[in-house]
């Protein structure tokens, strides 16, 4: 065998061991992974017939005052929620036969970006606000 043959083979070689070592730690970072969404995912606390993204916090039969909540986090049952700062991006939530009085709602990402939107077409006016008390049940 010439010496570039060998070369060539020494090269292949290394080059096969290096993509199987690349291929290996792709695979465990993989596995990390998913094993930990999936751990996620089994521990996520759900609504009645809804799968949430993130856990969410159950309030039941509870009365806040001047607190403040990240609406796809919290869900809440039978509650009244009084001069709250409530957080709403755009995902699932959910609440049943709850009061929200006085509240001051703030829209982040995507939720802002449809209230701008429905401002900009006419279905919203500009600076309008949510009335001061509503009893209502909902989810998303």
């Amino acid at each position: 065998m010439r010496s570039t043959e060998i070369n060539e083979l020494e090269l292949s070689k290394k080059l096969r061991d290096r993509n199987a070592w690349a291929l290996k730690v792709i695979y465990r970072i993989f596995f990390a992974y998913a094993t930990a969404i999936a751990a996620q995912v089994k521990s996520a606390t759900v609504g009645p017939k809804e799968a949430f993204e993130m856990a969410m916090t159950r309030y039941e039969g509870r009365t806040f005052t001047k607190q403040v909540f990240q609406l796809e986090e919290s869900w809440f049952v039978n509650c009244v929620l009084r001069e709250c700062h409530i957080f709403y991006s755009g995902g699932a939530y959910l609440w049943e036969n709850t009061t929200f009085e006085n509240c001051d709602w703030k829209f982040q990402g995507p939720a802002a970006q449809t209230v701008n939107l429905l401002v900009q077409i006419g279905l919203l006016k500009q600076g309008q606000t949510p009335p001061t008390k509503l009893q209502s049940s909902g989810q998303a």
